[in-house]
């Protein structure tokens, strides 16, 4: 729970504890359990590439049980999602059914917002928004914080103030600050928009998470976006092959260029189409009939 509490400091304490112990008991189960926690960790810090090293090592040298199988394969979705890989997030999410059925459909719906298929998501999001009491809090959050994000990219605020609203108050009892970390990208800009909102829930917010700089002011809803500056053409050859799902070293593969190249390229075409992620990118250029 200290990591749930995005208690950082105290939940790498226990972590060298549980190493110490492992040194002395070797055990593998346990073993994979901590590199989960050191994954959100790694998450919680922005790194997603520490994140996935720790799943990886979690998974070498021994047959996984399918119930860790399964939640290894969420944090995998989530770290691929971080690093900007949405194929990889979607493949990992569909391999993590089974016994955590809501949590993979709650992951897969995210992967679906990320790439720019709103009506997907919202589809496989559904069940476990209607689950109400008779699921756990932290999937439950983590679905009605889905639904936010999905409602402001779709210029409906009242939909993405409600859905953020419900997972703020089933963050409350438990103080389960993680998911609002993981999504600080987004959520953060919303409630500095909303100040209402941030000081019904300031509890939660103390210590505030860093959210680096503010993406560029929302569009009025209904409008077309407008250019900051013209896409070059290697700009809009990357993003038709993102259109395909392809995966960051795919399209540098497809491209014959280095993936730190996609990357900046990438970089580039968010400051373009004042976007957060891949798949608000896309859905503006489609507005543009860029691709």
């Amino acid at each position: 729970m200290r990591l749930e509490h995005h208690e950082l400091a105290e939940a790498r304490s226990l972590l060298r504890q549980a190493e110490a112990a492992l040194a002395a008991a070797p055990d593998r189960p346990v073993g994979a359990m901590a590199c989960l926690v050191v994954a959100g960790c790694a998450l919680a810090e922005g790194s997603a590439a520490a994140a996935r090293q720790s799943v990886a090592r979690a998974r070498s040298a021994w047959s996984v049980p399918a119930w860790l199988g399964r939640k290894l394969r969420l944090a995998e979705s989530r770290a691929h999602l971080a690093a900007g890989d949405i194929g990889a997030a979607l493949a990992a999410a569909e391999q993590a059914g089974g016994g955590d059925a809501l949590e993979a459909a709650v992951a897969l719906a995210r992967a679906w917002a990320a790439a720019g298929d709103g009506a997907r998501a919202r589809r496989v999001l559904q069940p476990a928004l209607a689950a109400r009491d008779r699921a756990p809090e932290l999937p439950r959050l983590q679905a009605w914080l889905v639904d936010a994000q999905l409602g402001y990219d779709a210029c409906d605020p009242a939909r993405g103030r409600r859905s953020l609203a419900t997972a703020l108050r089933l963050a409350e009892r438990e103080q389960l600050r993680l998911p609002f970390v993981l999504e600080r990208g987004w959520i953060v800009p919303e409630l500095r928009r909303d100040p209402g909102l941030a000081e019904a829930h300031r509890r939660l917010f103390a210590p505030a998470p860093d959210p680096g700089p503010l993406p560029a002011p929302p569009r009025a809803c209904g409008q077309v976006p407008v250019l900051v500056e013209p896409l070059t053409e290697r700009e809009q050859e990357v993003l038709r092959h993102f259109c395909g799902m392809l995966s960051t070293a795919e399209v540098a593969d497809e491209m014959y260029i280095s993936v730190n190249t996609v990357k900046t390229h990438l970089k580039s075409i968010y400051r373009k189409l004042a976007a957060r992620h891949r798949g608000e990118a896309i859905r503006r250029a489609r507005q543009l009939n860029l691709i």
